[in-house]
């Protein structure tokens, strides 16, 4: 997992929950937990994560998010 990456963009959208990310290492991250840090995800992915205007063409950056989505769910579920 991609923590600097996880941690940058949690830092950029939400950097209350930068502790939760640091303290726990999201070893002990429930689903709730989980799902927002997902959302955020997903967030980041559509604005910074696609090449063109019509969202078609994920960059590597997009593709770098969709493995930590991945990744933060693989965590809960």
């Amino acid at each position: 997992m991609d923590i600097k990456l996880l941690e940058e963009i949690v830092l950029k959208r939400e950097p209350e929950l930068i502790n939760v990310i640091k303290d726990s290492n999201l070893e002990n991250i429930n689903s709730d937990s989980g799902n927002h840090i997902r959302g955020i995800l997903t967030d980041e992915l559509i604005e910074t994560g696609m090449d063109d205007s019509e969202d078609s063409n994920i960059n590597a950056r997009g593709k770098a998010i969709e493995k930590l989505i991945d990744d933060v769910g693989n965590l809960f579920m």
